[in-house]
């Protein structure tokens, strides 16, 4: 017996067609189209779940140069714009400041309460954002660490920097006649650092951020 066309049952995708398909919006049959909408939809479905009182109403747009999005727990970007592009990081270097400081608190096993480190004239005086050191003030890296962190205290990274720096000057002694400041040994840490992580696109030329286009990464 035959059967006709309108009563034939829907044909199964093979995996070949399912791969090929675009991704679906949330709670939609049709796919995506471009990244702006994939953007707007997800902007949607997180505006859905709020109260009435927490809507703000459209997507603002986005003004960063370089962006990305990435689902961590699936581990996949889900939009970008000029992400390999390199770009100076400005503040965002504090963060490996900040981290190198730590790993090195770690492996000497100091106490961020009670070292206390003495701000020098050149820390001092370091221009953009600050936590308003003065020369000769003594400060515990705990104190320095926030002065570093809350106000991006520019004179906060220097004068953690210099004195880091020194530390490794101490506790690794370079070839004779071999000229390295206590500040570019530190920061030789902070790149040191940035390759074991495999951040690959990055390269840190100070422990401030302020404008310097050796000091750059990615988005």
């Amino acid at each position: 017996m035959l059967l006709s066309s309108k009563e034939l049952p829907p044909l199964i995708a093979s995996d070949t067609e399912e791969k090929a398909k675009k991704p679906m919006r949330p709670f939609s049959s049709k796919p995506y189209g471009s990244t702006r909408e994939k953007l707007q939809v997800l902007g949607d479905a997180r505006r859905s779940s709020l109260g009435k009182g927490e809507r703000k109403g459209h997507i603002p747009g986005v003004t960063a140069k370089s962006w990305v999005i990435y689902d961590v727990t699936k581990r996949m970007e889900v939009a970008s714009k000029k992400e390999t592009v390199q770009r100076q990081v400005a503040s965002l270097t504090k963060m490996m400041t900040f981290y190198t400081c730590l790993r090195l608190v770690e492996k000497y096993k100091m106490n961020p309460k009670t070292t206390l480190v003495t701000v020098s004239r050149t820390a001092a005086s370091m221009p953009g954002t600050s936590a308003n050191l003065r020369e000769g003030d003594q400060l515990a890296l705990h104190d320095l660490f926030y002065g570093l962190m809350l106000p991006s205290g520019n004179d906060a990274a220097y004068a953690l920097a210099e004195y880091f720096g020194g530390l490794l000057q101490a506790m690794k002694p370079h070839r004779p006649g071999m000229l390295i400041t206590a500040t570019r040994l530190f920061i030789k840490e902070m790149n040191y650092n940035a390759m074991r992580l495999k951040l690959i696109h990055t390269q840190f030329d100070s422990s401030h951020g302020l404008p310097n286009k050796y000091n750059y990464s990615t988005a």
